[in-house]
């Protein structure tokens, strides 16, 4: 088409997102939770023994009746029931025997017909699906898709909720806060290697990164160009090959840097889970390159039995100090030479800190979170949203195996994530919450998926779970109450006093089974709890750039904070 647009289409039908959100909709409100198989099994056995039970009436007013021991007057209003006694049927013609026979056996049917038109099961069979079919559909529009009604089910009662951190309680969203580095290392490096384009006589051309670099162990307040080209660059290398959100948000700082490019393709790429990545470096002599947390470095530097330098250890004590202010911090070391370190913040969710308050005090729960930072990050950012129990550097498998644990102690455990490292826990957790903008494995293996990229959907799909619960308890014990009330009454237990026709029995049966789809259908009406006042998350404060740490004994004995009580249920 000449001037015109041409589309493309990937999905359609089933296989589009509406699609699927429609599917699932469809599947949850198909499916039954467990209290609803367990009214199908009551029903299974409350049907036979209605049929059973309206029989043994019909026969004891049967009985009754023939005997003479209860007198059918006024029955149908019939002309001749002055005359149904069984003391004045001696002399009667025997048409008038056949007939008086005739109605004392539509009397004693009357209360049988009762019996089974008021214990139809019809109340009790729509206690739950309603429910779970209005409380789906309200979920679905606020962007909240449900799999299974046993979702919905064992929400109601969970007891532990496990907070992921990064995407969870905080946004995702890395942005390069400082940098720090060690010029002699890689000067070193450099005289060992000398890598084309970055001669120490002319630098880089273009200029170099626009965040900048604190030297440590110099009394410069620069590095050298050369030195810090060689740092972004080999920083670059290695970061290039990752799909990490930290990666990509380096190499996205990086981009905006004009000069710097990669040294050469990552050789024997690896991704460390939990810990970082590596590869050889061909223009550094094939040596081993890596970037990642303090404990990829310090497993490296253990097992080269490789002692620290006093720039180092100036190095490790201002890393220390921002990931005591909630920083994540990813340190670039080549074999065991420590080079420097980028400090990124993952800014706070504004609504974590309401969130976590609303989970504990008003819904009851016991808040876990559990993140793949060092202690220090994560129980900075604990603190702030108010989190008491904190699992820190944990692998996927760490996190699974703390979800494991506290189920074994027979408590109902939710786990609310978004990455690909969180579908483990996901999938082992009672009930898996996905944030809907995370991994596409992470939202396969949930249970529930957040459309919106809001922590507080997660309390509004909690409350909802807990109102569904709530109206479907309302439901039976309006369905029982009524069976609990009327079977007697219709069975005829307080004749001539009360009694219940076949017809008024018809009615209340069908009145109670309005009683439960009107309950249901106010689920419709939910109000989703709402922050009553804005939780303001004040960022940690940052050491200032220029601060190099000047006396290494003072930057080495910064005091600890007071420890967070953190969570240990692994091994």
């Amino acid at each position: 088409m000449s001037g015109g647009c041409l589309m493309r289409v990937t999905k359609v039908g089933c296989d589009t997102i509406l699609g699927q959100m429609y599917r699932l909709v469809q599947d949850a409100q198909a499916s039954k939770a467990r209290v609803q198989r367990i009214a199908d099994q009551v029903a299974r056995y409350f049907v036979p023994s209605v049929v059973c039970l309206a029989l043994v009436t019909f026969l004891i007013w049967a009985t009754l009746t023939f005997r003479g021991l209860v007198a059918v007057d006024g029955f149908a209003g019939h002309a001749h029931s002055q005359q149904l006694h069984v003391g004045s049927m001696d002399g009667a013609p025997s048409s008038d025997k056949g007939e008086a026979a005739s109605l004392k056996l539509l009397f004693a049917m009357k209360f049988g017909m009762a019996v089974l038109m008021t214990a139809c099961p019809c109340a009790m069979g729509l206690a739950t699906p309603m429910a779970v079919m209005v409380a789906t559909s309200r979920a679905a529009k606020r962007g909240c898709l449900v799999k299974s009604a046993s979702a919905l089910e064992i929400a109601a009662g969970l007891k532990v909720i496990v907070l992921d951190k990064t995407g969870t309680v905080t946004e995702g969203a890395h942005s390069v806060q400082a940098a720090a580095c060690i010029p002699e290392m890689i000067q070193h490096l450099l005289d060992r290697f000398p890598v084309p384009g970055l001669d120490p006589k002319t630098g880089i051309v273009d200029g170099c990164n626009s965040i900048p670099l604190l030297p440590m162990g110099t009394g410069s307040e620069t590095p050298p160009r050369h030195v810090e080209a060689l740092f972004w660059c080999l920083l670059g290398t290695l970061e290039s090959a990752s799909d990490h959100p930290i990666a990509k948000c380096i190499m996205e700082s990086l981009g905006q840097t004009q000069g710097l490019t990669a040294l050469s393709s990552p050789k024997n790429f690896e991704v460390i889970s939990g810990r970082g990545v590596q590869c050889i470096v061909e223009q550094l002599g094939g040596l081993m390159a890596r970037v990642g947390n303090l404990s990829f470095y310090d497993e490296t530097r253990t097992s080269q039995g490789e002692a620290e330098s006093l720039a180092s250890q100036q190095l490790l004590a201002w890393v220390s100090s921002l990931q005591q202010q909630g920083h994540t911090v990813v340190l670039l070391h080549v074999d065991s030479l420590l080079l420097g370190a980028v400090a990124l913040r993952d800014p706070i969710r504004k609504e974590a800190e309401w969130v976590v308050g609303y989970l504990k005090d008003k819904l009851g729960l016991e808040v876990w979170m559990c993140s793949g930072d060092n202690t220090a990050t994560a129980q900075s950012v604990a603190r702030e949203v108010g989190i008491e129990h904190v699992i820190a550097e944990a692998l996927p498998q760490t996190k699974r195996h703390c979800v494991q644990k506290l189920k074994s102690a027979g408590r109902h455990v939710g786990f609310v994530g978004d990455g690909i490292n969180d579908a483990p826990a996901l999938a082992e957790a009672d009930v898996g919450i996905a944030i809907g903008v995370g991994a596409h494995i992470a939202v396969e293996a949930a249970d529930v998926t957040l459309l919106r990229s809001d922590l507080s959907e997660c309390v509004a799909f909690l409350s909802l779970s807990k109102a569904t619960f709530r109206t479907v308890m309302l439901n039976f014990f309006w369905a029982f109450c009524f069976n609990f009330v009327m079977l007697p009454i219709a069975a005829g237990i307080f004749y001539p006093s009360v009694h219940v026709p076949p017809l008024a029995a018809g009615i209340a049966m069908a009145g109670s089974s309005c009683l439960v789809v009107f309950t249901s259908l106010q689920l419709r009406h939910f109000q989703v709890p709402v922050q009553s006042r804005h939780c303001i998350i004040h960022e940690a404060e940052q050491i200032p750039l220029t601060a190099a740490c000047e006396d290494s004994d003072s930057a080495m004995g910064m005091p600890e904070p007071a420890p967070q009580s953190i969570g240990r249920v692994f091994t």
